[in-house]
């Protein structure tokens, strides 16, 4: 019996969320192809716009080892839906005001790129457009796969697919009907392929280009492992 436990994140357990967020810092922003090309490091906006939005999301997951409590594993994804009221649209412009703000504030020049212009470009030349998948599918409620990551003291006991299929479950009783998940490194993108994935476009690092036509910044600090991302879909 596995020493592993899967669980649902709560949505307001702070303790089980300061958890995750130091896991996250520890072993995923900055380790994986996207933080390793802009360069970015942990820091209080992506925490407050990104992580905290998808642990309140109630399709996330985590891993706990039994022995200790520890949280070692987490599946984190947010639902989209395709027909949003007029309360929620003006509140989440009302947010994006407040984020601009805090962000200036906040943040430094060079976490500024990484989030506002390197990331972004990345996701755009993935393809990844979760409102183009409304249509492709007709459905009205998709899971938007966020991060998959596990600890490295908890790696080779098959804790990723079991992340991923108890997100999944969370998803389909959330009256989500499709998946749709950009897979940054070689690890991640196994597993989704094993799992019933389907690739829809893959996007070699080394190609692309920026806006000005310059390649990405960083490209020498990738390891040889990581080639390409790729956009993943699946009908749950």
């Amino acid at each position: 019996m596995s020493r592993y436990r899967i669980v649902p994140v709560p949505p307001s357990a702070k303790h089980h969320h300061d958890e995750i967020a130091s896991l996250m810092d520890d072993h995923f922003i900055g380790h994986e192809p996207f933080g390793i090309l802009s360069g970015m490091k942990p820091n209080y906006m992506f925490r407050l716009t990104t992580l905290k939005p998808t642990l309140r999301s109630g399709v996330s997951v985590m891993a706990i080892d039994t022995e200790t409590g520890e949280v070692v594993g987490v599946r984190l994804g947010r639902v989209y839906k395709r027909d949003t009221s007029l309360v929620e649209r003006v509140f989440a412009w009302i947010w994006s005001l407040v984020v601009w703000f805090l962000f200036l504030v906040t943040e430094t020049r060079e976490s500024r790129y990484a989030q506002t212009v390197i990331i972004p470009l990345l996701f755009d030349r993935t393809g990844y457009d979760t409102c183009a998948y409304f249509a492709k599918f007709g459905c009205t409620k998709i899971l938007s796969d966020t991060f998959l990551c596990v600890s490295p003291v908890a790696r080779g006991e098959g804790l990723g697919e079991r992340l991923l299929a108890a997100s999944e479950e969370a998803a389909k009783g959330a009256g989500c009907s499709h998946a749709v998940v950009v897979a940054t490194g070689v690890y991640s993108q196994r597993i989704f392929h094993k799992h019933g994935y389907t690739m829809e476009r893959e996007t070699v690092y080394r190609d692309v280009r920026m806006d000005g036509g310059e390649p990405l910044p960083n490209l020498d600090n990738l390891p040889p492992v990581y080639t390409s991302a790729k956009l993943f879909t699946k009908k749950l």
